[in-house]
This record gives C-alpha cells, sequence and structure tokens, in this order.
C-alpha cells in the first residue's frame, strides 16, 4: 500500500511529507497514504475575499471548503485531512499559452488577465503546495535556532495549532486551517519535551470493516450502517497511554464540533501508564445526516491538545413500506458548494431513482454506493435531471447535490451586488422501485402470460418488447484471490449487454469487470463494473460497443478455500430474433399486480459456439416528459423460449 512507502520513506529519511487527500468530496473519501505516519493529510480552503477576488462572488462564511477535497473518516475511522490549507491563488503555468482573465479583480465590466506563465491553480493540488511552504518555514526556523524537527513533532506541532473553522463540521475539515505561527510556539515547547503518546480503539462498521487488521476495529467511532433516526446507543472507546510519567494522569474530555449534540461522553478520564482505559460515548442522532465530533483529551501543561478520536454516525432516511419507498424533500444548496444527503436503500430493489428539480440554476448530481467505490454524475438539462441505477446495492446510499457554476461562469449582475450570494433552492426526489415476475401458463414455448408485481415505489411504466439474445451460462469453481476470463463478441446494433454471477455461497464476494477491446484482444478499456461486497453482481451496459469484451470475474473475498458460482453474459440483438409484449404504460402503484403477455420469434441471427438462446424481460419506466429508464431487465420466467 502507498501507506506503507509513505511510512517507510518518513522513517528511513526523517522528511515531513504532505499529501493531496483527494477530489472526491464524499464521506470516506480521502486517499489512503494520507494515513501514514508522519504524513500530514491536505484539505482545500478557500476564504470569503478570494471567493470575491477570483469569482467576483459574497459568500456567508470567512472560511470555507473548495468544491473538491477529500473528506473523512479514514477506512479505520482516523481523521483525514489533518488540515485544510488555502488554495486557488497565484501559480506558474505554461510560459507559451496566453494568460487567464480573472474577472471577480475587477467588479464593473473589464477584465483582468494573468500574464504569461501565471495562472489561478486550485483543488486540494494547489493547497498541498502551500501548507508545504508553511511547514517548509517552520523546520528552516527549527534548524536554524537548533530546535527538533523531526516528522512526528511537525506533525504533532500543525495539527495541534490548526485553526477551527466554525461552520465546517469535523469529518471536512480535519483538525482546521493550518496555522504556522501557532505550530511553531507549539514546536518551541516541544523542544523539552516528548510528545504525549496516546492510541484509541473504537468501533467500525461499514462494507470493509471486517478486513480491517483487528476486523470491526479502528482508531476512531466509524459506523456508516447501523443507525437510524431517533436511535441511542452506547459506544466503547478504550484509550492507552503509552508514553510520559508513571504516575496515572488525568486529562479534561471534550467534544469539538457537535454542534448537533449527537454525541456525550465523560468529562474526565484518568490514564495509567500502558493501562487501557474505557470510557463510554452516547449516540443519539436525531437528524438525518452524516454525525461527527471530536472527542478531545487536554491537560493544563500540555502543549495543544494530548489526544483526539473522530466519532462518526450516520443515520440516512429511509425508503421504506411507511414512505412508500419514495420521498421528496425540498432544500436549499449552498452557492457555491456541495450538500450530501443519505439514504437507506432496501434489498431487493431493481432500480434507484432520484429526481432533482431546480427553476434557475445549473446543478450536479452524483450517487455514491454505499461502499463508496461507484459513482455516477448527472448535470441538470432544461429544469430537471434524473438519474437511475439499475440493481442498487442495498445500503446507505450518499447523494450529491453541488452548485459550483460561479466558480466557471461569471455572474456580472450578482457580482455589483453587495450581499451574500443566496443559496439554490431544490426539490429532491428519492424512490426505491422493485419488480418481479412470475409464469402464468405457457400456451406453448413461444407465448406465455406473466404476472407482473411492483414491490416498491409506484412508478408509470409497462414490461416493454425487446430484442432476443444470445447468452453463455457455466458454473465455475474459483479460489481466493484469482480471476476468472471470459470473452465474447458483441454484433453490430446490440441493444445490451448483461452480466450475471451468482455464487453458491452468500458470504463470498465476487466483483465483475467488463472491458472492451481492440481486434487482437491486447489492449482493453475498462467499460463497466459492479464491485460492491454483496455476494450477487450483476451489470447492464445499454447500447454497448461491438466487437470483443472480456469479462473478469475476481475473487475479492472467498470464506473457504473456493466458492462454485453461476455465471451468464447475454447480449440481445435484434438479429437474434424478439420478445414481444403486450402491455401499455400505465400508473404502477406499491404492490401492484397485472398480467402481460409475451411472445419469441427467432431471427435469422446465428449463435456462436457454446451460445444459447435468451428471452429477456424488460421493464421500462416512464417521466412526465416521456423520458424512459430501466426498472429491470432480467431473464423471462422458464417457460418462455426462442422456437428451432
Amino acid at each position: 500500500m502507498a501507506s506503507v512507502i509513505f511510512a517507510r520513506l518518513v522513517d528511513k529519511y526523517g522528511v515531513s511529507i504532505l499529501s493531496p487527500t483527494h477530489n472526491f468530496p464524499i464521506l470516506g473519501g480521502s486517499d489512503d497514504f494520507v494515513r501514514a505516519p508522519g504524513v500530514i493529510g491536505v484539505g482545500g480552503h478557500e476564504s470569503k475575499d478570494n471567493f470575491f477576488t477570483n469569482h467576483g462572488i459574497r459568500v456567508q462564511h470567512d472560511d470555507n471548503l473548495l468544491v473538491t477535497g477529500g473528506y473523512g473518516p479514514m477506512g479505520d475511522g482516523a481523521p483525514a485531512p489533518d488540515i485544510i490549507s488555502p488554495s486557488n491563488y497565484v501559480s506558474t503555468a505554461r510560459g507559451f499559452l496566453d494568460g487567464e482573465a480573472i474577472p471577480g479583480i475587477s467588479v464593473m465590466p473589464g477584465l483582468f488577465k494573468m500574464p504569461p506563465g501565471y495562472a489561478i491553480v486550485g483543488g486540494t493540488s494547489g493547497a498541498t503546495p502551500t501548507a508545504a511552504g508553511g511547514v517548509a518555514l517552520l523546520i528552516s526556523a527549527a534548524k536554524q535556532t537548533g530546535i527538533k524537527d523531526d516528522p512526528q513533532r511537525i506533525k504533532y506541532a500543525v495539527t495541534r495549532a490548526a485553526r477551527w473553522a466554525p461552520n465546517l463540521p469535523a469529518y471536512q475539515q480535519g483538525h482546521g486551517v493550518i496555522n504556522i505561527a501557532g505550530a511553531w510556539e507549539i514546536l518551541k515547547t516541544l523542544n523539552t519535551q516528548e510528545p504525549l503518546i496516546i492510541t484509541s480503539t473504537a468501533p467500525v462498521k461499514h462494507s470493509y470493516s471486517h478486513l480491517l487488521a483487528k476486523p470491526d476495529t479502528g482508531v476512531g467511532l466509524f459506523e456508516r450502517d447501523g443507525w437510524r433516526i431517533g436511535d441511542s446507543g452506547r459506544r466503547t472507546v478504550v484509550l492507552t497511554r503509552k508514553s510520559g510519567p508513571r504516575a496515572a494522569m488525568t486529562f479534561n474530555l471534550s467534544l469539538t464540533r457537535n454542534g448537533d449534540d449527537t454525541f456525550s461522553a465523560p468529562e474526565t478520564v484518568t490514564l495509567p501508564l500502558n493501562q487501557a482505559v474505557p470510557i463510554t460515548v452516547t449516540v443519539a442522532p436525531k437528524e438525518p445526516g452524516a454525525h461527527t465530533a471530536y472527542l478531545t483529551l487536554e491537560r493544563p501543561g500540555l502543549p495543544g491538545y494530548a489526544h483526539r478520536v473522530l466519532l462518526t454516525v450516520v443515520a440516512p432516511e429511509e425508503l421504506n413500506s411507511g414512505n412508500g419507498y419514495a420521498l421528496e424533500k425540498k432544500t436549499e444548496i449552498p452557492r457555491p458548494g456541495i450538500r450530501s444527503f443519505f439514504f437507506r436503500v432496501p434489498a431487493g430493489a431493481t432500480a434507484l431513482r432520484i429526481g432533482v428539480a431546480c427553476d434557475k440554476r445549473k446543478v450536479k448530481l452524483s450517487l455514491i454506493s454505499p461502499d463508496t467505490r461507484q459513482r455516477t454524475d448527472s448535470y441538470l438539462g432544461a429544469d430537471k435531471l434524473n438519474a437511475a441505477v439499475l440493481h442498487p446495492a442495498p445500503g446507505i446510499w450518499e447523494i450529491l447535490v453541488s452548485d459550483v457554476d460561479d466558480t466557471q461562469n461569471y455572474d456580472w449582475k450578482q457580482a455589483r451586488k453587495n450581499e451574500v450570494v443566496p443559496p439554490t433552492e431544490i426539490t429532491l426526489s428519492v424512490a426505491a422501485l422493485a419488480v418481479s415476475a412470475s409464469s402464468v401458463a405457457a400456451s406453448d414455448r413461444a407465448n406465455t402470460n406473466l404476472w407482473i408485481s411492483n414491490t416498491m415505489a409506484a412508478f408509470t411504466g409497462a414490461v416493454v418488447s425487446a430484442p432476443a439474445g444470445s447468452a453463455h451460462r457455466e458454473t465455475a469453481q474459483i479460489k481466493q484471490k484469482s480471476q476468472h476470463v471470459y470473452g465474447l463478441e458483441v454484433p453490430v446494433g446490440s441493444t445490451l449487454l448483461l452480466v450475471k454471477v451468482h455464487p453458491a455461497d452468500t458470504r463470498a464476494d465476487l466483483d465483475v469487470y467488463l472491458f472492451h477491446c481492440d481486434k487482437d484482444g491486447g489492449q482493453c478499456e475498462p467499460m463497466a463494473a459492479d464491485a460492491d461486497p454483496v455476494s450477487d453482481e450483476f451489470v447492464v451496459v445499454q447500447n454497448p460497443k461491438e466487437g470483443r469484451w472480456k469479462v473478469v470475474v475476481d475473487a475479492f473475498a472467498v470464506p473457504d478455500a473456493s466458492v462454485s458460482y453461476d455465471y451468464l453474459d447475454a447480449v440481445l440483438n435484434p438479429s437474434y430474433g424478439t420478445v414481444g409484449v403486450m402491455d401499455v404504460p400505465q400508473e404502477r402503484v406499491c404492490n401492484a399486480r397485472w398480467m402481460t403477455r409475451l411472445g419469441a420469434w427467432t431471427g435469422g441471427g446465428a449463435l456462436d459456439e457454446g451460445r444459447t438462446p435468451f428471452t429477456a424481460l424488460m421493464v421500462q419506466g416512464r417521466t412526465q416528459k416521456g423520458e424512459t429508464f430501466l426498472v429491470d431487465v432480467d431473464e423471462a420466467p422458464s417457460g418462455l423460449s426462442l422456437p428451432n
């Protein structure tokens, strides 16, 4: 892992490393390497003045996050970033290119242009050099005055001196805005005393927490799943003091950035040397969303704080039978900025449907799967955008809605107003959809009646006709950490490629990756994947590219030495025939049940060796504007087949 390499570099050469956390602004979106000891993870900060200078917009708060960045916590509950640092400032650029226009420098018409060789740069890749320059000054001052400047002391001083941004949650800002003057004062005190070492352990629960060194246990409390609004429970955090005097030391405990009072804890703790001491933290989320705070240990005479434990739980909004598996809410998005929403998608959903309505602004919608590994982005078209995820993984999805258009397009009218830019009003709708089918009777192999049931949110739609398909089926045995590769040809004019993997043991985690390759099969481009931690994998590619494809089944985690699985890939193409349906779009309320008739007609296309006919059942939804989306696509129930 990169974190291991970074830790070895710090240990061998005695250098401090500063690293961007990432540009993936989601809960738990920081890169692994900032977890290494001696590495300082940096997120992006932008001041009120900077927003006005660069973009001509007046924002509410003095301290703001960049419109990108990497948020914590780490997978083991550790804080990330460590600090946030200024970004979007003047830097060098390619000198042979004309300088960029900076409209915000002049509120009235008339643009200021940067000279060639200079530009305004941002992101965490811009914030990190700023922080590195400050830390370089800190180290330079230490060397000139004979003060110890090892990486552990530098990180201790930088994190302890960071200035809190009162309007930002703990998991987004780490310990606060970098403060070199304060870090210098702390570093001087560390010249005559060793930094106190305290360790912590706490429960961790998310998609991959069972893979931690000690399963489901980390250095901070991080439970992405398991909580609901109104719950109340207790969690144990264990503290161990590894250095300092032999006599027991008493520390004051405080909860920092606990604005919604989700967490409560004792006011003091006494830590003998090298003895684990449990403390009880009470958790009671009252509102939906991510709830974070720092449990901070302090003691008079110690520079800064002694230790911090990041506390994080998520209480999502539920999609269940009580609300018809659908929610709609009117809310606001900061401008420019991003807002996160968390929803629990129930098991069995065949589609997740999200809509954002916004009358006046251009916004972006991002859907983050429960394991944070898959992301779907959509942009506003006209006055509404919609997104759908087929066969979503059950669990807590993070939905990001952002309005960052002010950072890309200059609004002269707004710039002339001496007022804070107003937030963007949106209406967010989220629905979990699910349909199932069962055969009634087949008059012959090419015709059958089906019962279709809608078991979750209401939608307008119907079963629709689809091309017939060519399928490869196989049952295989795969060993831990090994891969199986399947090849297939997608003919020109194909409308859909479907891949399903079902392990016999539901504890197994098999991942599926699809690649489109050149004619020789040497160069392959990744196209789609299903790599969530649930056992069944299901990938659908609409209008796939013609040509050679490869499917890789990866045994990410197998509980025993090996596991068997059922494999299916199917390509729908009119040359193979047609599955015709007698159905019309109607409103399908929750628990609605209706009958339809399917008929299969063969085409003239020949099947490749080892492949068999495939009859698809496709359920399609329709918006009020006539836009269509898939509610489900799968193989039709037994009893229907293409005639020979």
